[in-house]
């Protein structure tokens, strides 16, 4: 470890503390430097302590409105397993999503090849899941859009998968596999 080299400043230090080491001698100037530096950490103490209290106030608004959300969410959302099958649509409603899917698709643009197609329940069965895998083509910004728009359009569908891979790293086409979910209600007991 070095050692500072103090004697250029004791100098300088012996003659601004002179008058006030000859009033009341060295004991006193340690006191006075004691004083200060209490000072000095006072007043860091109070800004720190006044910034916590600012940080403190901040973080309970911020609890209450994500406690004002949270009983918003409470309110609207279906408190059981019967109320959110009811909040589903009729599985016979599967093929006007499908055409709106489609219709999505042409509209941002994308060459769509074969689908498929796999429901996943039982004809009796209370839930019901349309599987639909999606193999398109077009570029970054249509895949996006068309995907939000889905996603927005439908709240009941489920993105599953998104898998994509540009053939040619100079093209601007890309090749996408989608695979979706439908989710309806089936039929009441």
């Amino acid at each position: 470890m070095k050692r500072v080299d103090l004697s250029p400043v004791l100098p300088w230090l012996r003659r601004k503390t002179w008058p006030l080491r000859s009033r009341v001698g060295m004991t006193g100037v340690l006191g006075v430097g004691l004083l200060l530096l209490g000072a000095g950490l006072a007043v860091a103490q109070g800004l720190l302590h006044s910034r916590s209290a600012q940080a403190v106030l901040a973080l309970e608004d911020e609890a209450a409105d994500l406690g004002a959300l949270a009983q918003q969410t409470q309110a609207t959302r279906p408190r059981g397993h019967a109320e959110t099958l009811r909040a589903l649509p009729p599985v016979d409603t599967h093929l006007s999503d499908l055409r709106a899917l489609f219709e999505l698709a042409a509209r941002h643009r994308l060459d769509l090849e074969r689908s498929d197609l796999q429901p996943t329940a039982a004809p009796s069965a209370a839930l019901h899941a349309v599987v639909l895998t999606l193999p398109l083509r077009g570029s970054y910004a249509s895949l996006k859009g068309f995907a939000g728009d889905a996603l927005k359009r439908l709240p009941h569908l489920a993105l599953q998968d998104l898998r994509m891979e540009r053939p040619d790293i100079g093209s601007s086409e890309i090749r996408a596999r989608v695979r979706m979910a439908l989710y309806y209600r089936g039929a009441q007991p």
